[in-house]
């Protein structure tokens, strides 16, 4: 084991939904490093799961598997959550990371383009029913993370488009952190901060991780 972090989570059992890449990579890799198994799941990229749950194991010293799972299929859940109990008995963190989306005019979209706006819809409605899922039995706690744009591979691919990264420089440079997008760490340290005990009497929260990049736009607004 080679990260010197105190392991905080030890013992915990965690679930990262998209935990291949990106910031699901991230988060895997700083709660495997204070000391949680992981459960990761992707959706097609098998070899690079795998990769990432060796590279945890390795370096953390913690079990991590890799659970393949679509996010259309409703039987995925179950599959997931079956998984873990079936490695570990119990689950202490569920990390629901997957997801992405597409700025499209509404002309412009195809069928397949329409649905998959229509399931990131539902995701919203999902965090929409989490803030009524708070209940009175502890330890259960929901948690809402909202990132701005973050240097991932997803945003690398879209400010390939000069008229993209042209139209997000001005609010790149006005976010009042720092004049730059997220790092996947940046996200990564805030997730791994609400499974801790310290996060004890934070529950129920939206909790923007984005560098003031919404409350900016709110004062610019007014």
């Amino acid at each position: 084991m080679s990260s010197n972090k105190p392991e905080s989570l030890k013992g915990k059992n965690a679930i990262v939904t998209g935990g291949s890449r990106g910031i699901g990579k991230g988060i895997a890799n700083e709660l495997a490093s204070r000391g949680a198994n992981i459960l990761i799941t992707y959706q097609s990229a098998k070899a690079q799961a795998e990769e990432v749950v060796s590279e945890l194991e390795l370096e953390h010293g913690v079990t991590a598997i890799a659970i393949a799972a679509d996010g259309h299929d409703l039987s995925a859940p179950q599959t997931i959550v079956q998984a873990a109990v079936d490695k570990w008995g119990q689950i202490d963190i569920i990390v629901k990371n997957a997801g992405a989306r597409e700025d499209y005019d509404f002309e412009d979209m195809t069928h397949e383009t329409f649905k998959r706006q229509i399931t990131a819809i539902c995701r919203v409605a999902i965090r929409a029913m989490d803030m009524q899922v708070v209940l009175p039995i502890q330890p259960v706690k929901v948690e809402l993370k909202v990132p701005g744009p973050v240097n991932t591979e997803l945003w690398a691919r879209s400010i390939k488009n000069p008229e993209v990264l042209k139209a997000w420089e001005p609010t790149i440079q006005n976010t009042s952190a720092a004049p730059r997008v997220g790092e996947v760490d940046d996200i990564a340290q805030a997730v791994a901060f609400l499974c801790e005990e310290g996060s004890r009497w934070v529950t129920g929260s939206v909790i923007s991780v984005s560098g003031g990049l919404y409350f900016n736009q709110t004062i610019t607004a007014t």
